[in-house]
Order: structure tokens, then sequence, then C-alpha cells
């Protein structure tokens, strides 16, 4: 049985997104931690006035199953350096 997406998907996002620049973690590092969760909670606002923890960490969860989750503010790559060999 699916888990059914009660939590309005763009609203969410938009949270998740501002929360994501200002922390750079992913999904599952602020659903393991007590502080970064209890912090992403209370910047729903509104959100987390109409709906249980549960339910909007399932929602969450939910959206980075189906990879609709921006990975753009993800934490940066490094970068790809060349080696280069001195001539003799």
């Amino acid at each position: 049985m699916g888990t059914i997406l009660t939590v309005d998907k763009q609203p969410l996002l938009d949270s998740w997104i501002m929360f994501q620049r200002e922390h750079t973690v992913s999904v599952d590092r602020m659903i393991c931690d007590p502080l970064l969760r209890v912090a992403f909670l209370e910047s729903l606002g509104s959100i987390a006035a109409t709906h249980s923890e549960n339910e909007i960490l399932w929602a969450l969860m939910s959206l980075r199953k189906r990879k609709e989750l921006s990975k753009r503010n993800s934490k940066p790559t490094p970068p790809v350096t060349k080696r280069v060999t001195p001539v003799s």
C-alpha cells in the first residue's frame, strides 16, 4: 500500500529548497538529526500547522524517492584536476 501525499507538494518543495540552501544537508541527514529536523519543521510555518510531523516527513521522503527534489543545492563536488607531468 503506497503513501498518500496529503501535504501540498509545491509549498513543501519551496520550503525544502530554502532550508537546504541555508543548511546544505540532504533530506536523510535532516531527518536523522533531531536539531536539523526541528529547525526544518519550524521553518514550515502554515504547513506544520495543518499537518503532523510524520505526514510532512513521509511526504518529503516520498518526493525524494520519486526524484522530485532538486540536487542543484546539494554539496558541491570537488573540481577535477589534471595531473601535469613536467617535461625533462
